[in-house]
Formats: structure tokens, C-alpha cells, sequence
């Protein structure tokens, strides 16, 4: 899949680590769940692309348990909110899982991938 230069981007994430952010390093699924303990939640496990052929391991956490429509093998465009602006427009993810997580904390995963990883939360805008 090549970059959607157009725009129209599927999802617009948000860094939550690193310094300043919510969380100061990456973390597990179950580790970062915990400050949205009781809210329906979709963890989209992906590589996140950018530039030229730089990749990164990420877990986006999206509210309610609906999926985004969805699946392990997905190729999906986002672009990025820095917070003071965007970048990286129409740049791919490669969706790797797809959890979805109920009010109880109860997860239910397409697959094994990303479940006991620590890679950097991002967030759904």
C-alpha cells in the first residue's frame, strides 16, 4: 500500500509516551488498560510507518469496544497530532491485533501479538 497523499487519513493518534505525556515509558496492554480501568476500550497493536522506511512498534487505545472496523493484516492510513499542529499525513500502520477490552477488563485478541509486549501507547483522537 503506498501513502495516501490526500489526506484522508482512517485515524488521527497522539503520542501518550515519552516525556511530558501520560505515560513516561512504553507499556503492556494490561499495564496502560489501567488508567482507563471501567471504560469499553480497542487496542489496535500496529507498526506504526514513517519517513523512509523507519517503523515502530506501538499500541493505540481507542475508546469503546467497536474495533474500528479492524483486522490483523489491515493496512490503515493515520495521520498524527503532535499537539500543536500534524504530521506524518497519510502514513501507513500494518495492523498486527485487534483486542478488544469490555467494562470488566475482560480481553478478548484476534491473535497472540502485542499481548505481553511493552511498546509506546499512543491514543485515538
Amino acid at each position: 500500500m503506498r501513502r495516501n497523499h490526500y489526506g484522508r487519513s482512517d485515524f488521527y493518534i497522539m503520542c501518550a509516551t515519552g516525556a511530558g505525556n501520560l505515560f513516561s515509558a512504553p507499556r503492556s496492554i494490561k499495564s496502560a488498560y489501567k488508567e482507563w480501568d471501567g471504560y469499553e476500550q480497542t487496542v489496535l497493536v500496529a507498526q506504526r510507518q514513517y519517513g523512509y522506511g523507519k517503523s515502530s512498534s506501538i499500541h493505540i487505545f481507542g475508546s469503546g469496544n467497536s474495533g474500528y472496523d479492524c483486522k490483523a493484516g489491515d493496512n490503515k492510513c493515520y495521520t498524527q497530532d503532535t499537539g500543536n499542529g500534524h504530521r506524518n499525513d497519510g502514513e501507513r500502520l500494518v495492523i498486527e491485533n485487534v483486542i478488544t477490552i469490555d467494562k470488566a477488563g475482560n480481553m478478548t485478541a484476534e491473535n497472540d501479538v502485542g499481548l505481553n509486549e511493552r511498546r509506546s501507547v499512543w491514543v485515538m483522537k
